[in-house]
């Protein structure tokens, strides 16, 4: 509401700047991933650091970075 990014957030930031790949390693849970792993990403990769909008559509802002996701099953 601030405009600003609070601490926690910023420092959770700061680490994916300086990672050259993020893991994401979680279980399915109801057909989705844990609601507190879908917190973490809403806040931590939000408009102004992920992506930012532009006449043309979204536009990502990590370049160079890659994500892997190991999703359990069963």
């Amino acid at each position: 509401q601030k405009g600003g990014v609070p601490e926690d957030i910023r420092a959770e930031q700061d680490q994916i700047k300086w990672a050259d790949t993020v893991f994401f390693v979680f279980p399915t849970w109801w057909e989705n991933m844990p609601a507190m792993l879908r917190g973490y990403i809403d806040r931590v990769f939000s408009a102004g650091f992920a992506y930012t909008y532009t006449d043309n559509g979204p536009v990502g802002l990590l370049k160079g970075k890659k994500a892997i996701v190991f999703q359990t099953t069963g």
